[in-house]
């Protein structure tokens, strides 16, 4: 009795210990996250002269994670570098990816290198995804999340933020449900999609009672500025006060009552509110105040007030972002289809090596009949066509994608150009009809929201009658402008402008 017991408490044992290789680090990894100061003391005692390899490959990722919560000074990465310079060449999938995750986070937080960080969030990412790790995959999305915020990469953020959701969702976390909802909804905001954002928005404030404070402050306000946005005053101005309950010291309150003031026609006061938001360290509600001041000025009849302000929008509306977006994209998708390349060749491998094996067995069993001989060297050929169809068809897509994402670069690069020129108010009669769609395609990244108002508005419009539109709806242009810029005489334009009203639908 007593042998069989003492072989299930030693399975019991090494079960528990399965993350951890070696016993003696089992109370730092327990502490390491809640009591990381508890942690430093009990690494502090363990004698680094008796670990083995791998107990000090796990030493020194320990030692780095410590000194990066505990705030410890940290010149370089050699500690970490070392650990996962073990695990690559030993494997234990668990601490590699810790390894790379913590490595990313010191280069993105100590040292500033946010590409190279990302390099490592995405091993660690492909790392998690494989072995299911939650955890894992739980750090790694919301780093990656974050930058992506930074570089203002709103598709990637929505991706993560959804793999987020889907986690929480799945572990029942009201909390984590909470937080994810309000980045899906502060997202959709930020790209102007304020029926998405408010779908979400809503989702949230079924969690109200599990956000804190500083939760409580972005939903309130952004449901504010959603009211406010659609000219729902009282709804808004109930958010608001809310909001003002919340203790909440933020220079977006003078938007969102600038937007209560303009619904209700008091431009002079809305002016002003609008005017003290400028003040706000938040480049979105600056900029918001500014499409809000041109607006009302525009609504008072003072146009060069107007226009003045509109120049200054345009500061915001460069292409330095959004260049840096796609770039990112771009970026994190090659990461993406190495990955799914490198996965191909391996399991191709795995794949010729097992054919080989079969090969031999059949040419061993060959003795026991031809028919079975024949039958595996068929299924076998077979599977090669396929694997060789497969590799041809993977080549031909991404070799288009390369083709589309170099017209995309420079289709972009051109209606930057044209835009500009447009703002300059040069003349554009000579430009040719792939420039003017060029110009019109960057139009339609750059403006989303106007560019589906048009879209419902119109039919079978052509690419000539949307540029006269951006001049017209964009730049604010008067018809005299509008014809300085074609080189064509107002009774033209006007004729244009007649073509277009006959569009819509």
């Amino acid at each position: 009795m007593k042998k069989p017991f003492i072989i299930l408490v030693i399975m019991t044992i090494m079960t528990g210990c399965a993350k951890w290789q070696n016993p003696q680090f089992i109370p730092v990894w327990k502490t390491i996250e809640t009591k990381p100061e508890v942690a430093r003391v009990i690494l502090s005692k363990i004698n680094k002269d008796a670990l083995t390899e791998s107990g000090m490959a796990e030493y020194c990722l320990l030692k780095t994670i410590v000194d990066y919560k505990t705030h410890v000074d940290i010149d370089n990465d050699s500690l970490i570098s070392a650990s996962i310079t073990y695990y690559n060449q030993h494997g234990n999938e668990w601490h590699r990816g810790r390894a790379y995750f913590y490595r990313g986070v010191l280069k993105m937080y100590r040292f500033g290198n946010i590409i190279e960080a990302v390099r490592d969030f995405k091993v660690a990412e492909y790392i998690s995804e494989k072995t299911d790790d939650e955890d894992l995959k739980t750090h790694v999305y919301d780093y990656l999340a974050q930058v992506n915020h930074y570089f203002r990469n709103y598709p990637s953020i929505l991706r993560y933020s959804h793999k987020l959701l889907d986690i929480s969702t799945e572990r029942k976390d009201s909390a984590m449900m909470l937080k994810n909802l309000m980045m899906c909804a502060t997202t959709h905001a930020d790209m102007d999609q304020m029926d998405s954002a408010y779908f979400y928005i809503k989702k949230g404030i079924e969690l109200e009672k599990h956000a804190n404070m500083d939760q409580l402050q972005d939903i309130y306000s952004m449901m504010a500025e959603i009211y406010a946005d659609q000219g729902e005053t009282a709804k808004a101005q109930a958010y608001l006060d809310k909001w003002k309950q919340t203790d909440s010291n933020n220079t977006k309150w003078y938007l969102i009552p600038a937007y209560i003031r303009k619904a209700q026609g008091e431009y002079d006061m809305a002016i002003r509110l609008a005017e003290m938001g400028l003040t706000s360290g938040d480049q979105n509600v600056r900029r918001k105040c500014l499409v809000l001041l041109a607006e009302l000025y525009h609504l008072k009849g003072e146009k060069e007030k107007a226009e003045e302000t509109r120049l200054l929008i345009g500061s915001y509306d460069d292409m330095k972002y959004t260049n840096q977006a796609m770039m990112m994209v771009d970026w994190q998708q090659n990461i993406d289809e190495q990955r799914l390349t490198k996965d191909f060749y391996r399991q191709t491998t795995w794949m010729q090596r097992l054919i080989i094996g079969i090969v031999i067995v059949v040419v061993i069993a060959v003795a026991a009949g031809m028919w079975w001989h024949r039958r595996k060297v068929h299924r076998l050929s077979s599977q090669l066509d396929e694997d060789a169809r497969n590799t041809s068809e993977l080549n031909t897509k991404v070799g288009l994608l390369e083709n589309r994402m170099e017209h995309i670069s420079n289709t972009l690069l051109i209606g930057t150009q044209m835009y500009n020129q447009l703002q300059q108010r040069q003349s554009i009669a000579e430009a040719t009809a792939k420039e003017q769609q060029s110009l019109v395609d960057y139009f339609a990244q750059l403006r989303p929201k106007r560019w589906q108002e048009w879209g419902k508005k119109y039919k079978n419009l052509s690419t000539a009658q949307y540029v006269f539109l951006i001049m017209q709806d964009d730049l604010r242009y008067d018809d005299e402008a509008i014809a300085t810029v074609l080189d064509v005489k107002r009774t033209s334009v006007r004729s244009m402008r007649s073509r277009i009203k006959s569009r819509e639908k």
